[in-house]
């Protein structure tokens, strides 16, 4: 077992774990840091939370790959996509 062999199964992660390799395993082309910034824009909701597994009580977020292209496609249409691109250099 290869350390990506969880991508093929694992179409929600934490944030940390949104690579270029799950990016592209879930046929997304945007960039990680695209992705990321637009996560933290708030444009991208989580699609669930799981319990942490610190000593304080913590949820963790998890973001699907379906909510991350559903959000693409429409920021594309409607010309947001680019602003996020263009903002720190994450052009394709």
């Amino acid at each position: 077992m290869s350390e990506y062999d969880w991508l093929d199964d694992a179409r929600s992660v934490p944030k940390s774990r949104i690579t270029a390799a799950w990016l592209k395993a879930h046929g997304i082309t945007e960039k990680v840091r695209v992705v990321k910034s637009i996560i933290a824009a708030g444009r991208i909701s989580p699609s669930e939370w799981r319990d942490g597994t610190t000593e304080r009580t913590e949820q963790i977020e998890y973001y699907s790959a379906d909510s991350i292209i559903r959000t693409l496609e429409l920021m594309e249409r409607t010309g947001d996509l680019q602003r996020f691109r263009e903002k720190r250099g994450g052009a394709r």
